[in-house]
């Protein structure tokens, strides 16, 4: 199942959607159903975009 959504705020993103490999970048591997916060800020990033329908991470 894809990661869902996220979405820019104030430089960190928030996310949602099954974890099990780390992919919300949020130091867990706890599905999250509810948006969370990665552990890394963003800088030099205007825009953020992800597939629609298939797999992919936040994490690098």
């Amino acid at each position: 199942m894809p990661v869902g959504s996220a979405h820019a705020q104030e430089k960190r993103l928030k996310s949602w959607g099954n974890n099990g490999s780390g992919q919300l970048a949020n130091g867990t591997t706890t599905d999250s159903s509810t948006p969370v916060t990665s552990l890394t800020a963003l800088t030099g990033v205007d825009k953020i975009a992800a597939p629609v329908g298939g797999d992919f991470s936040l994490a690098n």
